[in-house]
């Protein structure tokens, strides 16, 4: 005899899955800078088309490779990138994004100088790099110190009386502001890249998933700042509302480390679950963040579970014994 089951949840699963996966490659893309992800091997594993417009280089040639193994990497310099990985690591770790200057080659052939933003994606032990082509704020750079060099020389001058000096002075002048302001304008450039970066790895670490029309689950990644934490926290209560949840899985696994206003903002979260009726768990707390709970003299009274499969196997059980449970109409 065979038994039938509703394969319904889980195509619905399949898709919800698909949809994210888009949402998230439709992001990745939208940014206009060279950006790409790294797993544990230093692989790349995804990229986006900035890299093209930048470098000259497709995904083909890009994807699958090692850092070492990129046409891009210029070899000569691969030890000043491991050596400010070495300096940075403890950083990364604490879930800053570090960033440095580098240059990639082109192509073409061309030394391509950069900004490279850094940061650790902790789920998958890997990392997220974009990279800012700063190859004009070099050359506005460059003018700048000659416009400097050239101002002195014109005070000099000036200075041992030579009067045509003087009224070349204010062409200098006028000169040297545009190129200040264009330097200014690069910087900002730059810092807005960044801003996207954490834009970005704010959108990946507060989604939360619907697993089943009785389960939510949140996985939480990266350093946790007030307004990370304070998303995050409405984005799962929301998300137990619309869905009429009985269980909300918080995942922490990719949080290297919590302080107090995280450890107080994640109680007050637990607490509002429950008032909205459904049960708390949380999963992945690691030595480090279960040290510094019990420093902080901190009670989830809540139930924990070491890692997330753990946590939607109990979610799981829970659910299928409300509806054993249930008394029949």
């Amino acid at each position: 005899m065979f038994g039938v089951k509703d394969i319904t949840e889980l195509h619905e699963r399949e898709e919800e899955i698909e949809n994210k996966n888009r949402f998230v490659t439709e992001i990745i893309e939208s940014i206009p800078d060279p950006l790409a992800v790294m797993d544990k091997e230093n692989m790349w594993i995804n990229i986006n088309g900035g890299w093209k417009r930048v470098l000259g280089y497709g995904g083909e040639e890009l994807l699958n490779k090692k850092v070492e193994e990129l046409p891009i990497i210029i070899p000569e310099r691969m030890i000043e990138v491991e050596k400010i990985a070495e300096e940075n690591i403890e950083r990364a770790h604490r879930g800053e994004i570090i960033e440095f200057e580098y240059a990639f080659k082109a192509k073409d052939g061309r030394e391509v100088p950069v900004l490279v933003s850094e940061a650790l994606i902790p789920s998958i032990d890997g990392r997220i790099i974009m990279a800012k082509d700063i190859t004009e704020l070099r050359r506005r750079e460059e003018d700048l110190n000659e416009a400097v060099e050239t101002f002195g020389e014109v005070l000099s001058s000036a200075s041992a009386g030579d009067l045509s000096a003087r009224v070349d002075q204010s062409k200098i002048s006028e000169d040297y502001k545009p190129v200040g302001e264009d330097i200014n304008s690069m910087i900002q450039a730059a810092q807005k890249s960044t801003k996207d970066l954490e834009d970005l790895l704010r959108e990946l670490s507060t989604s939360c998933i619907k697993l089943c029309d009785k389960i939510v689950a949140m996985p939480l990644i990266g350093s946790m700042t007030s307004d990370r934490v304070r998303d995050a926290m409405n984005t799962i209560l929301n998300s137990i509302t619309e869905n009429n949840a009985r269980v909300a899985v918080i995942d922490i696994t990719g949080v290297p480390a919590i302080d107090t206003m995280v450890a107080e903002r994640l109680i007050r979260t637990v607490k509002s679950i429950g008032i909205l009726g459904a049960e708390p768990v949380v999963t992945g707390i690691s030595p480090n963040i279960a040290s510094t709970l019990v420093g902080l003299g901190v009670e989830l009274e809540v139930v924990t579970k070491s890692s997330l499969a753990e946590g939607l196997a109990y979610a799981f059980e829970r659910i299928n014994k409300e509806v054993i449970e249930k008394p029949r109409d």
